[in-house]
């Protein structure tokens, strides 16, 4: 493991024992997107499934763009970590505000498409703005 791995499972792992209090044994489904964030917390979270099991990499496609290579990503990490992958289609309503709809309709998928008891987990860099 790299060191700068070592460092983020370290502080993944602190978080779930801490402020998240994660009980020991509770499954965690990994919400990626292809991108560093979400890769790295795929790849941490596979160095602690012996205290977490892995509840999965799950990819949605929001159906807006082209987007093979955020999800070749998101394959490739969840293989590497050696989870199972599910990528999840979305069509998304019509109206106003489409991130904020894309972001509804990617929760709402995911709450329904990972097993009731698993946690979903987001990966998202310091700068990310919601």
């Amino acid at each position: 493991m790299t060191e700068m791995l070592s460092d983020v499972v370290a502080l993944v792992q602190r978080a779930l024992k801490g402020p998240c209090q994660v009980a020991k044994g509770t499954p965690i489904a990994v919400a990626c997107s292809g991108g560093a964030d979400s890769v790295g917390l795929v790849a941490a979270l596979a160095e602690l499934s012996d205290t977490w099991p892995s509840g999965g990499v799950f990819y949605v496609d929001h159906g807006l763009r082209q987007a093979t290579a955020e999800k070749h990503s998101a394959r490739v990490a969840a293989e590497r970590a050696g989870a199972e992958f599910t990528a999840l289609r979305l069509n998304l309503a019509e109206g106003s505000n489409l991130q904020a709809r894309a972001r509804s309709a990617r929760y709402e998928a995911l709450e329904e498409a990972v097993p009731s008891g698993t946690l979903i987990a987001t990966g998202h860099t310091r700068t990310d703005q919601a």
